[in-house]
C-alpha cells in the first residue's frame, strides 16, 4: 500500500508518497502525533505508487512533490 502526506505549510507546498511500511507513515497514521488538519493531510491506501503519483498530480501547481527518501530506497 502507498499513501500520500501533503503538507501545505511547513517547507512551503510540499507532497510526499510513502510506502505504509514507512516509520514516517506507519500506514496512514504518521510518527504518532496529531497532524493539524489546517497544515497538513494523509492520503490513501493507495494499491500502487502510480495511483498516489495520480493523487499528486492533483495537487495545485507548485507543489515539491517526491517518493519518501527514507522507504524508496
Amino acid at each position: 500500500m502507498f499513501y500520500v502526506y501533503q503538507n501545505w505549510h511547513a517547507r512551503n507546498l510540499r507532497a510526499r508518497i510513502h510506502k505504509g511500511s514507512c516509520g514516517f507513515c506507519n500506514d496512514g497514521k504518521g510518527r504518532g502525533t496529531e497532524i493539524d488538519p489546517t497544515r497538513a493531510k494523509w492520503h490513501g491506501p493507495f494499491e500502487s505508487e502510480c495511483e498516489a503519483r495520480a493523487v499528486t498530480n492533483s495537487f495545485e501547481p507548485g507543489y515539491d512533490t517526491q517518493n519518501c527518501k527514507c522507504c524508496s530506497k
